[in-house]
């Protein structure tokens, strides 16, 4: 147990003195911090509810007079200008040569053309004026039938009302952070877990391996090595979340707390985050360590870690396309029981659906026992892998490794 502390100290040590983990850590935390101070600087919170607030100056050609009075224009764009014209050709002309920003050809009671040069994301303008078609539509029909004009205001201007019981989870509303969460993840399991090879490898090359095993067993060498990854990433996630949690809350009133669904995340996804989070990484950590000292140079880690990255990535479109659309399928259920897909499938579901505590305990029981196995043959991989110099790395040299006797 001493040696793995020693370990541990000295791995963990060096990933807080590497200059990727301090530069990584502050540059992303800055970054948050300045997305939670626009709203400071910039106005974000200009919503249409069906009003336009373009000052721009609109054509529009309506030979059919169906707007024969342009109220309802008004009350829907009420900053913009419009411009009536003689012909549909004329009309995209001035659009074309700038004179107008966009044009309008009235086609019938229910069609139009809506005409502009060039579009862009924040263009409501199409949107709005089929809602404002709509209900002309409706005046005009209901005028037909000899409502009068109380009657016909009355009926245009009924709401309907429809509520959402959700009896379990809500999956809309949970999927934006579940997603965040999920793909930190995969990038903190993928980055560091090569790290680890590479680190492993680059020992081996320079012979320090040698040393390391003849003075330290093996066990507490890859347990100290993948724990302190482990620790590593996890106070470097802590300290992004808590910059990003204290930044948003100093302007959660700027922010009109739109971002509440994000930053108020239920205690027992979190719990599930870390429980699921950190089995997940040692599982693939100890894999990618004992990869790592199968190969004899540091240029050879990327095709010896080839096989486990592309489960690993297999295993998050999974989660991604499959448990995250719909966490109650079959294929959902056996991935989160599953070691190589439970940590972020398992995950995904306790957020996006309802999941029995049964099942949960059960997916992190069989995913810690296997993590342990797989640290145990890590290891032992390690320890014999030491013994192999100068030979291009091969599948079959992990199974010899596993079969010889120590």
């Amino acid at each position: 147990m001493k040696q793995f502390f020693e370990v541990f100290k000295f791995e963990f040590a060096g990933f807080l003195k590497g200059k990727w983990f301090r530069v990584s850590t502050i540059l992303i935390c800055v970054l948050v911090t300045v997305v939670m101070f626009v709203p400071r600087f910039i106005d974000i919170n200009n919503k249409s509810d069906g009003v336009s607030t373009t000052s721009e100056t609109i054509g529009i050609y309506d030979p059919n007079h169906v707007f024969e009075e342009d109220n309802l224009l008004k009350q829907a764009f009420p900053e913009a200008k419009f411009v009536k014209q003689t012909s549909d050709e004329d009309m995209k002309a001035a659009v074309k040569k700038g004179e107008l920003d966009s044009g309008i050809s009235v086609k019938d009671d229910n069609t139009f053309d809506y005409q502009v040069l060039d579009t862009s994301m924040n263009d409501m303008t199409m949107n709005i004026f089929t809602s404002v078609m709509e209900v002309q539509y409706k005046i005009k029909m209901l005028s037909s039938m000899g409502l009068s004009e109380e009657q016909i205001a009355n009926v245009v201007a009924t709401p309907i009302k429809g509520d959402t019981v959700i009896l379990g989870k809500d999956g809309r509303s949970n999927y934006f952070y579940t997603y965040i969460m999920i793909f930190a993840m995969y990038f903190v399991i993928i980055f560091y877990g090569q790290m680890t090879a590479t680190n492993v490898a680059s020992e081996k090359g320079n012979r320090s391996m040698e040393i390391l095993i003849t003075s330290t067993s093996t066990n507490a060498l890859i347990f100290g090595k993948v724990l302190a990854g482990a620790a590593a990433s996890i106070l470097q996630v802590g300290v992004m979340l808590g910059v990003s949690i204290m930044a948003y809350q100093y302007n959660a009133d700027i922010w009109n707390h739109t971002l509440d669904f994000l930053f108020n995340i239920p205690v027992n996804v979190l719990l599930s985050f870390a429980l699921f989070g950190t089995l997940g990484y040692l599982f693939y950590t100890f894999i990618y360590g004992a990869m790592g000292s199968m190969v004899s140079k540091v240029e050879e880690v990327s095709s010896a870690v080839s096989p486990i990255t592309i489960i690993f990535v297999i295993a998050f479109f999974i989660t991604f396309f499959s448990v995250m659309v719909n966490p109650g399928t079959i294929l959902s259920t056996i991935a989160s029981y599953v070691p190589f897909t439970s940590c972020m499938a398992m995950f995904a579901r306790v957020a996006m659906g309802s999941v029995e505590l049964w099942q949960i305990i059960l997916s992190a029981v069989i995913l810690a026992v296997s993590t342990a196995g797989v640290g145990l043959l890590g290891a032992k991989l390690y320890r014999n892998g030491t013994l192999s110099y100068g030979n291009n790395f091969k599948i079959s040299q992990i199974f010899k490794n596993l079969k010889h006797k120590d």
